[in-house]
């Protein structure tokens, strides 16, 4: 799903009651605004939906298998989104 089809969802659940520019403005400040608190390295917990976390992994040794050589990977990040335990019910995705 893009930003566009979200506010298109939006924009049909609302009905008149929001003009659809006002709702593009809302996603894009919500999607502008989860984005700066994860690079800052801060949690975001969105309640019965989920959490996003950024992850810093440390740099590993590896082999070049081109040379032969021992080198060391980079450090890198990743986003990790953990979804709700009650969301997964919802969802149906719970193991049983």
């Amino acid at each position: 799903m893009y930003k566009s089809d979200l506010t298109r969802k939006i924009k049909i659940k609302l009905g008149n009651f929001a003009q659809y520019d006002d709702i593009t403005s809302v996603v894009n400040v919500l999607v502008d605004e989860l984005g700066e608190e994860i690079k800052t390295g801060k949690k975001i917990s969105i309640s019965n939906f989920g959490k996003f976390q950024l992850r810093t992994y440390p740099s590993k040794p590896h082999i070049d298998f081109q040379t032969g050589e021992m080198k060391m990977s980079s450090e890198y990040s990743l986003i990790r989104f953990m979804l709700a335990s009650n969301y997964k019910k919802y969802l149906k995705l719970e193991k049983k």
